[in-house]
């Protein structure tokens, strides 16, 4: 089978009041019987998603494929090491959820005495207060420590601080509350573009290629102005017995124009371009996976710790339309070679 590179042309625009556009591209087949052309795009790598999930390829009668491939770049962030659990140390864990996640390890608790108790924390132990008639609450009440052969136990309000002895640990700790700070820093974006490759085979003779999908755009903005000519005077005393007559030739114009910008990768170079006056956001579904964890996670003590939520590849895409009232409803536009400008303004 015949191989053939075809061009891919941006065709349409259409730019509404938010920050999404629809692109339309078209590409004629090979005329050749039993060939296949391959036509390439480049896109954005962080609008790669939302172009794969939006793309819809027409040919009629011709056999389509799509593939991707990826020359991103984004600075490599190190992978994690396996650390100690501490059982959910939290931003709201007290000194009872800390020392429960240090059953084993040896401590020095400060109890305001002259000299600190050491031992190894056994356990951490809970009691029942009642809050309301209603409603009662488990809290930690005490830790008990082996200490030189004995058991000891300490109130939890007695212990004003304690050290944790085990060097391990210690560097344990660190690690996790360094973890922690890392993960609500800023995630590195992701540069470069990806290569959007489609193949049409058994097109019948003179076919095109119709390629759509969302993107990410800079909305257009409406702009008025309005002409009053100047008059000689603002008014005009006069009596009955004068003989007025008042001239209407006069007229106010009132003129819109569209203003657009090209914050896109492609030239806009003898493409239709249109302007809708309405909002367009994408909607996500939640995948079953998503959904089942979101409960589990809610069912949860409001004081455990949640991880980021990692975006899911299964997801679908809804598109809501909200209009906007304007003067006009749609206006289409051809562009020069300047890009940035249409020829003819909305009058």
């Amino acid at each position: 089978m015949n191989k053939h590179q075809g061009d891919l042309k941006l065709n349409k625009v259409t730019l509404y009041t938010s920050p999404l556009a629809f692109v339309e591209r078209v590409g004629p087949l090979s005329n050749l019987p039993s060939s296949t052309t391959t036509f390439n795009f480049d896109v954005p790598v962080p609008s790669k998603a939302l172009v794969v999930d939006t793309i819809t390829l027409t040919c009629p009668q011709a056999t389509l494929s799509l593939r991707h491939t990826g020359k991103d770049s984004c600075p490599e962030v190190e992978s994690e090491d396996p650390t100690y659990d501490f059982h959910d140390l939290t931003a709201t864990s007290g000194v009872g959820d800390v020392l429960q996640s240090l059953i084993g390890s040896n401590v020095s608790l400060d109890l305001g005495k002259s000299e600190d108790v050491e031992g190894i924390v056994m356990s951490v132990d809970r009691k029942t207060v009642k809050i309301t008639d209603t409603h009662s609450e488990s809290v930690h009440s005490s830790v008990t420590l082996f200490s030189n052969g004995k058991v000891k136990t300490f109130p939890i309000e007695t212990i004003r601080g304690f050290n944790i002895l085990d060097q391990i640990i210690q560097e344990q700790m660190m690690k996790v509350l360094q973890k922690k700070l890392m993960r609500r820093a800023p995630r590195p974006q992701p540069t470069g573009t990806t290569t959007i490759s489609i193949d049409a085979a058994d097109a019948p003779i003179s076919s095109t290629l119709t390629v759509s999908h969302v993107a990410n755009a800079k909305p257009w903005r409406a702009s008025y102005r309005m002409q009053i000519p100047p008059t000689s005077s603002d008014a005009v005393l006069v009596d009955d017995a004068d003989d007025i007559s008042i001239d209407t030739s006069p007229t106010v114009s009132f003129a819109m124009y569209g203003n657009i910008t090209n914050s896109t990768r492609d030239d806009w170079e003898d493409i239709e371009l249109d302007l809708v006056p309405a909002e367009v956001s994408m909607l996500q579904q939640e995948t079953k996976s998503e959904a089942v964890k979101k409960a589990m996670q809610s069912s949860k003590k409001s004081s455990s710790s949640l991880s980021p939520r990692r975006p899911s590849p299964e997801r679908a895409y809804y598109l809501r339309i909200s209009l906007v009232f304007s003067v006009f409803s749609h206006q289409n536009f051809v562009c020069d070679k300047s890009l940035r400008r249409p020829l003819n303004a909305l009058q």
